[in-house]
């Protein structure tokens, strides 16, 4: 759990340095500084990041106060920027899945704001699991259409399709071990 902080952290960290302007991309840095010190159980001050963020009009700003209302449990104002932040740069579907990652809600609106995104049809494959495991191979196919390089997706649509087509789980099994799957151990 405290890796999967740290990545977020350093992502967010990350996209502020790209920011346009340096003086933006310090009051980026010094918002994602305050809010990855509130994700990791400090006290740093919400508010504080939002008032850095003020005025700024990046997506990177968006995700940013997002994330600060998300903290102060400011649930409109978070969809508003969140959404504002997948409309203008769709690959931050999973940044968006690491704060909610099982609000079915925001997956679907995801994959409306976001279609392009192979990460929207993951999240939105990876809740339907267990209610309905065809929708899910349909939803892990559309995404691997996008991105047909991830192998634990291709071992997660193998595990789907077990119960009513073997054949393809099976094949979908062999190309995750063909891509490095971890769960594969013939021929190596």
């Amino acid at each position: 759990m405290v890796r999967r902080f740290l990545l977020l952290g350093l992502s967010l960290i990350a996209m502020a340095l790209f920011s346009a302007g340096i003086a933006s991309a310090a009051r980026h840095n010094g918002a994602a500084v305050l809010l990855l010190r509130a994700q990791m159980g400090g006290r740093a001050p919400l508010e504080r990041a939002l008032q850095w963020l003020n005025g700024i009009r990046s997506c990177r700003a968006h995700w940013l106060r997002g994330w600060a209302y998300n903290g102060l449990g400011r649930e409109a104002l978070r969809d508003r920027e969140w959404e504002t932040f997948l409309s203008c740069d769709p690959q931050g579907v999973a940044l968006v899945e690491a704060h909610l990652p099982e609000d079915r809600g925001w997956a679907e609106r995801a994959l409306e704001l976001a279609p392009q995104a192979a990460e929207s049809w993951f999240w939105l494959a990876r809740l339907s699991e267990k209610a309905d495991p065809e929708e899910a191979a349909r939803l892990y196919r559309q995404g691997l259409a996008l991105n047909p390089m991830d192998a634990h997706r291709w071992d997660r649509l193998g595990f789907m399709l077990g119960s009513f087509d073997p054949d393809a789980a099976f094949a979908a099994f062999v190309r995750s071990c063909d891509l490095g799957g971890k769960g594969c151990r013939w021929g190596r």
